[in-house]
Formats: C-alpha cells, structure tokens, sequence
C-alpha cells in the first residue's frame, strides 16, 4: 500500500477481542454466518407494528403507501439474514394487502 502512495485511515480499523461483537458494513458476523443487530431488527419490526397501526387509520393515503414500500424493503433484508422471523413479518404486512385493497375500492 505505501508503495503505491496509499495510506490506512486508522479511524476506520478497529480490534475485537474474544467474546466481543464484530460488526462489517452494518452486519453482525460470527462464526460462519452474519446477521442484523438487535436494534435493527427491533426498528423493523416496530415499523411493521406502525404500518399496522397506519392501516387501520389511513390506509389509502401517499405518507402510509410510502411507509408500506420502505418497510417491505427492510423485511426483505430482515428476511434475507433471519429466515423464519422474516417470513413471519411478510405475511403480517401481506395481511395489509387485502387491508388496502378493500378500502380502496
């Protein structure tokens, strides 16, 4: 690297030891597999909860169509990294489909 006039940006290394939690790129890693962190699948869930919530107010407005596209996006990564979790978030977002389309008829 300093052959070629490059340098290593020490703010962005860092250690961790046994027993501590590595984190790349926003992932959870460990032994074989990599995943989200709790706060993040926290925040997810929480937004499908919203969407719920959203549906049973305003369920033909922009702002929750917009918050159902965002959130269905996320659950695919939840889904994608945490298999069986994320397949129970799909099918509770998949419920407001038949919510939606019967309102918005």
């Amino acid at each position: 690297v300093e052959r070629y006039g490059f340098r290593f940006k020490r703010s962005k290394h860092g250690l961790a030891y046994a027993g501590q939690r590595m984190e790349v790129t926003g992932l959870v890693v460990g032994e074989g597999s990599a995943g989200l962190g709790h706060a993040k699948r926290s925040n997810i869930r929480e937004l499908v909860r919203r969407c719920e919530i959203e549906a049973r107010g305003a369920p033909a407005s922009e702002q929750f169509a917009v918050l159902k596209r965002r959130t269905a996006s996320l659950v695919g990564q939840y889904a994608r990294l945490h298999p069986g979790q994320g397949q129970a978030l799909k099918l509770r977002l998949g419920a407001l489909e038949s919510v939606t389309s019967t309102v918005s008829r």
